[in-house]
């Protein structure tokens, strides 16, 4: 019985587990098997998940595929949405302990994470997880497309693109490709890493970021080691910088330390500095550290224009604490400039303590220097808002004095005080002190005092011995300027004169007060004093009797007195002056004296004359010059007159000017140019004149000379801008006639026109046409007439202020073609031309039109030149080229054959110049290069028998070989002249011209004045052997010979052409009163003498009644 009823219940508790498994293998099945169980556990999902989720519409089974939208959870400020979702993974490797995935796609995930929760800093070490993975994985395509992810208070992470491609296995997880795109740029990884133990890894990873400045940089490189152990991270980076980097990193999260190599290397730096196009950039550094604690060091390279090749040297060490600069050093190639500092920093406080010095210091760093301080130290040491600061250096140049400075004080961030320097210069001492604040107000005060300064250390024009001492004060208060300079003394002797003088100024706003103004130096007196204030009451007077004991180089008298008196807006002048016998250079004036009485307020008639005579300005003398104006502001003229040399000029205005505005208007009555050498030239009829601080305007204005005529008209508006136009209408040869040659008959006409506008503030834009018509160039040349066609030209210019462009071309029909054409870029910066040059010349006979003495010129020239580069450093490449040329000298004697020129360059240096010419029987070759942009030429000239010259008295063949080099300032001649034949036979038939020796100086010009300086001429430095062959004869009316010798011929500046060796006559006879005597032996000896005084060894004898009679000299 008991034992029924236990099977009983063993039954029914048997059966009911079985119809639980069934029901949850039932259960299960439906919800792995069946969409609906999808939703079903979806709807489950909301009711446990503590936030809120949502979704559109969901598609699949939990085995696979599932298709989800419009998935959307969130949770306080946790935000999730996913437009899309596509899942598809493979159940059945979980029972091989495998999750699979075989695809994952997701669009459109929007994540806004919530706020991270401050957590107190642990006193344990940072530790890595363990990651025991209970499943292996795969995942076999993960992608993901326009992901956004918006961390709290930072900007939203973008992400367009994600690809991954991984799996485990038994070294930890390989991903075999992980590739993200985004706006930022894109990386690409691969490698492995197992998250155990010491956390070993190796990635590989490729990268690109786009730069709206830069164009796009790209790297690659490797991360290889551990975690816990050591990384090693290599890194190669290109596009507009290539960098190289090479780091290592150990003990990651305990004590990491770690060292970095990088080579950075920039072929242009353009794109990062415009200043410094075309320069190239170089760079390493080293650097290693623990923490926060590095010690590193580096050189830069690259070339500067100031500097040129420059290097910059630096080694440092800091912390967390503060930055120690152990070296900072500049040096250049090209210069001897070197800098050095050295110093430290804090950064709590700000606390610094820096030294630095130089050497060759000069500014501005190209050109001319006007600032050069031989060496100099430099030291400060502080805070911010309190430090001192000294200084020591040499300082000179063209107008500073050479002398010693020293420099020292204190300051902060609102003022300097204290502030002394001391200079030794001039051979006497300077010294002074100053407090200077521009925080809260600008304020100054400073003191000067100067003794024994001889300006003459300076200047050598102006020796003295001067003591002074000066006192300033000022500030801004507001926007009102206050300042005063007293000058207590100024006491000594310059140029032999006792100097005097002292000065009290001041300036409140546009108030200027002179107390006092008062120079004294020998007879020469300067005084003034008064106030320009509201009212103006100034009175000043000059007395320069003897202007050469004041001022070297410089002579005459000059003396001036004057007022300024009445209110400001309306003052009233009185003044005159009288120069006389000025001169100073170039310049002189023997008479200038001039008068004015003006009343701007127009109460009183106002008078202006100035007269002069003897003028010479400009290299041009002035016969007189006049200028005559009359009347009130109401209604005036003015006259103005200029007779000299190169014309007479005649200017005439009549008008008025209106108070206060100050804006004039009224007529150009007279304007002309006569007895010039462009012929006369007047004014078409009178034109309206305004001008004024806000505008100016200038009526369409002709100056007429039959059938040219010249018009220009503009105006300018200060908020409008400007505008203006020339015309140049039928200008024809006879407007310049005078510059052409003698004989020269130039037939055609000249057409332009030029306008200009801009914008206040903006750039100008210019245009410029200008035409030459067809017509014909006629000239005779020994004898026979020459006639060249000229079938037009043209030239256009256009500029917008920043680039100019223009083309050229003229026709010279059979003659020859030139087309020019040119582009230059930052007109108002370093300008940056490029430009191409096309001529033919096939018929040269034009060259008989500036080289008379060259007839019957045949061949053919052509050039094909593009010119680009900066202004400064232009470079050629093309070629110039003269073939099958060729020429006679009548002169001479001779003719040119076989005329060939080439110069040819490829943009990297001068023009590289080929050339060889035949004057039978022989020939002469050329070699060498031309800079046409530094006027440098160098070239080696090689020939064998070349006929010089062949007519009946001089006869000479050359067989040179030379080295030519000349510049603007010298020329070199080095190297030899054979002459194997010659025949001389000085004077001949020909009249001769006695031309003054060259050591002769012309003291006075035809019109007894005195001639200025001749400026040098180019410096010549020759060394030449001349060799005469074994025939070479010479013919006078008393000598006739033959010579033979070696003699170097020497020439430098200073001093006469000399001479070294020995011209031999190896036959001769020599006549004397109707005697023949025959030279048996001859030298003429040269030993570093003078070519036109050399030494004569000499025998003779003659014959007389059957008996030999002879001498030695």
């Amino acid at each position: 019985m008991i034992v029924n009823r236990v099977r009983r219940i063993l039954f029914w508790l048997l059966s009911l587990t079985l119809v639980l498994v069934l029901i949850i293998l039932l259960t299960a099945s439906f919800t792995v098997f069946t969409p609906t169980g999808l939703n079903s556990l979806l709807m489950l999902a909301q009711r446990v998940l503590p936030g809120e989720l949502s979704y559109g519409r969901i598609e699949g089974r939990l085995i696979g595929p599932i298709q989800i939208e419009q998935i959307r959870y969130v949770d306080g400020p946790l935000q999730i949405t996913l437009a899309k979702a596509e899942l598809d993974w493979q159940p059945r490797t979980l029972f091989n302990a495998t999750f699979d995935i075989r695809r994952l796609h997701i669009e459109g995930l929007d994540v806004r994470l919530p706020p991270g929760q401050e957590s107190a800093p642990s006193a344990e070490p940072f530790t890595l997880p363990e990651i025991q993975l209970p499943l292996a994985f795969q995942v076999l395509d993960l992608q993901g497309r326009n992901l956004r992810i918006q961390p709290d208070g930072m900007e939203p992470i973008l992400i367009d693109f994600v690809n991954l491609q991984a799996h485990t296995a038994a070294e930890g997880l390989k991903i075999e490709v992980l590739d993200v795109r985004s706006p930022l740029g894109d990386v690409r990884l691969n490698g492995q890493v197992n998250p155990v133990g010491a956390y070993p890894l190796q990635l590989q990873l490729t990268w690109r970021v786009p730069t709206p400045d830069y164009g796009d940089f790209h790297g690659q490189g490797e991360i290889r080691g551990a975690l816990y152990e050591q990384l090693t991270v290599t890194q190669q980076v290109s596009g507009a910088a290539a960098l190289e980097l090479t780091g290592n990193v150990r003990e990651l999260f305990t004590e990491p330390a770690w060292s970095a190599q990088a080579k950075l290397k920039v072929g242009d730096l353009k794109p990062f500095v415009a200043e410094l196009a075309g320069q190239p950039l170089t760079a390493q550094v080293d650097a290693q550290g623990v923490l926060a604690r590095f010690k590193g060091q580096g050189e830069i390279n690259t070339t500067l224009p100031e500097l040129g090749p420059a290097t910059l040297r630096f080694a440092a060490v800091g912390d967390e604490q503060g930055l120690q600069l152990d070296v900072l050093k500049l040096t250049t190639k090209q210069h001897p400039l070197a800098l050095d500092a050295k110093g430290e920093l804090q950064f709590q406080d700000l606390r610094f303590n820096i030294a630095g010095q130089w050497r060759s210091l000069v500014w501005p760093l190209t050109g001319a220097p006007q600032v050069e301080s031989a060496q100099g130290e430099v030291s400060a040491e502080g805070i911010p808002t309190d430090y001192r600061f000294q200084l020591a250096a040499d300082v000179q140049g063209p107008d500073i004095p050479k002398g010693r400075w020293t420099l020292t004080g204190q300051g902060s961030d609102q003022a300097v005080r204290d502030v002394q320097f001391k200079a030794q210069t001039l051979e006497g001492v300077m010294q002074g002190k100053a407090d200077v604040a521009w925080l809260p107000a600008v304020r100054w005060q400073a003191a000067v005092s100067g003794e024994g300064l001889n300006p003459g250390a300076q200047w050598k024009e102006l020796p003295g011995k001067l003591n002074l001492r000066l006192k300033s004060e000022g500030g801004l208060d507001g926007d009102q300027l206050r300042a005063n300079l007293l000058l207590e003394e100024l006491a000594g002797t310059l140029s032999g004169q006792a100097v005097r003088g002292n000065a009290d100024i001041s300036l409140q706003n546009q108030d200027l007060t002179i107390k006092a103004l008062r120079v004294n130096a020998g007879a020469a007196r300067v005084e003034a004093e008064g106030t320009l204030a509201q009212r103006w009451d100034l009175r000043w007077t000059l007395n320069a009797p003897q202007l050469q004991t004041l001022i070297p180089g410089m002579s005459g008298a000059v003396t001036s007195t004057g007022t300024l008196s009445g209110p400001r807006e309306r003052p009233q002048v009185a003044a005159n002056f009288t120069v006389r016998n000025l001169r100073q250079g170039d310049t002189q004036i023997q008479q200038l004296q001039g008068e004015a009485r003006i009343d701007v307020g127009g109460n009183a008639r106002s008078v202006l004359n100035i007269t002069g005579e003897g003028l010479v300005l400009g290299g041009q003398r002035w016969k007189t010059v006049k200028l005559d104006g009359a009347g009130t502001p109401a209604a005036h003229d003015l006259k103005a007159e200029l007779v000299g040399e190169p014309g007479r000029f005649a200017l005439a205005l009549a008008g008025q000017l209106t108070l206060p505005e100050l804006r004039w208007q009224g007529r150009l009555t007279q304007l002309s140019a006569r007895d010039t050498v462009a012929g006369v030239w007047t004014l078409d009829q009178p034109t309206a004149v305004q001008a004024s601080a806000q505008q100016a305007r200038l009526d369409n204005t002709c100056l007429v000379s039959a059938p040219s005529r010249l018009c220009v008209q503009g105006q300018w508006d200060g908020q409008k801008g400007l505008n203006g136009r020339l015309q140049l209408t039928n200008l024809t040869p006879e407007r310049f006639k005078a510059f052409l040659p003698p004989g020269v008959n130039l037939a055609t006409s000249v057409n332009a026109e030029a306008t200009a506008t801009g914008k206040p503030g903006g750039a100008m834009q210019a245009k410029l046409n200008l035409n030459l018509a067809p017509g014909t160039l006629k000239m005779v040349a020994e004898g026979q007439p020459l006639r060249f066609t000229l079938k037009g030209g043209s030239l256009q210019i256009n500029t917008d202020g920043r680039t100019a462009t223009g083309q050229a071309q003229i026709d010279l029909a059979q003659t020859g073609q030139l087309q020019a054409t040119m582009q230059v870029q930052d007109l108002l910066g370093t300008p940056r031309l490029n430009g191409k040059v096309n001529a033919t010349i096939t018929d040269l006979a034009v060259v008989s039109l500036f080289a008379p003495q060259v007839q019957n010129v045949t061949g053919q020239m052509r050039a094909d030149v593009n010119v680009t580069g900066n202004l400064s450093k232009l470079a050629l490449r093309g070629a110039i080229r003269l073939e099958n040329a060729g020429a006679a000298i009548p002169e001479a004697g001779i003719r040119l054959e076989g005329l060939q020129i080439a110069a040819v360059s490829e943009g990297l240096g001068p023009l590289q110049v080929t050339g060889s010419v035949r004057s039978k029987p022989g020939q002469m070759q050329i070699t060498g290069e031309v800079d046409p942009l530094k006027l440098r030429v160098n070239l080696n000239i090689k020939g064998q028998d070349f006929q010089a010259l062949n007519t009946a008295d001089l006869q000479i063949q050359l067989s040179p070989d030379l080295n030519i080099s000349f510049d603007q300032q010298q020329v070199r001649i080095d190297g030899q002249v054979t002459i194997p034949r010659a025949f001389l036979r000085p004077g001949g038939n020909r009249p001769g011209a006695i031309r003054p020796s060259g050591d002769v100086i012309i003291v006075n010009d035809p019109h007894g004045e005195t001639l200025p300086a001749k400026p040098p001429g180019i410096a010549i430095f020759a060394r030449v052997r001349v060799i005469l062959g074994d025939d070479v004869r010479l013919e006078t009316p008393v000598f006739q010979g033959k010579l033979k010798g070696n003699v170097l011929v020497e020439e430098t500046p200073q001093l006469a052409p000399r001479g070294s060796g020995m011209v031999e006559v190896v036959a001769g006879n020599y006549k004397i009163f109707g005697e023949e005597i025959e030279i048996q032996r001859g030298q003429i000896l040269f030993s570093n003498s003078p070519l036109d005084n050399p030494g004569l060894d000499l025998r003779v004898a003659r014959q007389l009644n059957n008996v030999d009679l002879g001498d030695d000299a």
